[in-house]
């Protein structure tokens, strides 16, 4: 076999592996990313929990919707009783703590998974765990306050910070979420900057060997555009999500994504463009091959 073919056959099982290396189906960055039947596990695992969670935030809001009915009803009766007040805060009271508590697992959740990412830095993993650590705190103290409650409009002031404590609990989360994601992208773009410099490498030995590489080098070029849009998408991403704009931050990392779709398209491409080469080539081997005069016995050429 020619140099030049054992040159183009290597840049064909090279895209191959790029092509592989993107796959969705098993994303592998350096062995830091979960295989994805791991991931569905833990995925499942964490659906299960969050979904008890809710659970448990439902029964409590039917029981407070119960309780409410009951204190109407016995407003109605005896309009100003003390009792269907006091009855009414403590059902009240009931529920805000089980908010509390299932916020407080809830946080407690996302904490630990945090821990298992591994695309994470350590500096990204602390400053998320700090701003659960903080939210937890602060969810936490207003349990005595709760307990605490003993009128109407006490219960009232309460159910506010508890709301608020809520709202900036959900931030802290959309934050965790966000910084995940961009972390995972900014792994693949790594590996996808990292395989555009070995495919160049592997063009420029195929040209020097006199092999036309002009259409590869043109999908190459378009597949560089895609992963530094998707660099850029992802640049804008942790700006946002250190401005607190997540729900624009959730866009700029849908819209990296995206690009690095497009930069797959373009690996797709790139492997079957090699392929084609490298036919081409064996079928000019195979043609020349042919009309060559046959060998004479007994004469050297």
């Amino acid at each position: 076999m020619k140099k030049s073919t054992i040159i183009l056959a290597a840049l064909v099982v090279f895209a191959f592996g790029i092509s592989a290396a993107f796959a969705e189906d098993a994303p592998s960055i350096s062995g830091e990313l979960i295989k994805k039947p791991l991931a569905i596990k833990e995925y499942r695992e964490a659906k299960t929990e969050v979904l008890e969670a809710r659970a448990d935030y439902a029964s409590a809001k039917a029981e407070w919707i119960v309780a409410r009915q009951s204190y109407l009803a016995k407003r109605n009766q005896t309009a100003g009783s003390a009792n269907a007040t006091a009855f009414a805060i403590e059902k009240g009271k009931i529920f805000l703590n089980r908010t509390v508590t299932n916020m407080i697992s809830h946080l407690e959740l996302v904490k630990s998974k945090v821990q298992e990412i591994k695309v994470l830095s350590d500096a990204e993993r602390s400053n998320i765990t700090a701003d659960l650590d903080s939210s937890i705190a602060a969810l936490a103290a207003v349990e005595p306050k709760i307990t605490a409650v003993s009128t109407k409009s006490q219960l009232v002031a309460v159910s506010q910070e508890v709301r608020e404590l809520w709202a900036n609990s959900r931030r802290g989360v959309a934050r965790a979420a966000g910084q995940i994601e961009k972390a995972r992208i900014d792994a693949l773009i790594k590996q996808a900057e990292n395989m555009s410099v070995k495919a160049q490498a592997k063009i420029d030995e195929a040209k020097a060997k006199g092999i036309e590489t002009k259409e590869l080098e043109s999908i190459l070029a378009e597949y560089n555009t895609n992963v530094a849009n998707a660099k850029a998408s992802i640049a804008l991403a942790q700006t946002q999500i250190n401005g607190k704009e997540f729900e624009d931050a959730r866009e700029s990392l849908k819209t990296a994504k995206e690009q690095l779709r497009e930069a797959q398209k373009d690996v797709r491409e790139f492997v079957k463009k090699a392929r084609e080469i490298v036919k081409e080539q064996r079928q000019a081997k195979s043609t020349s091959s042919s009309n060559q005069p046959p060998a004479v016995p007994g004469v050297k050429e």
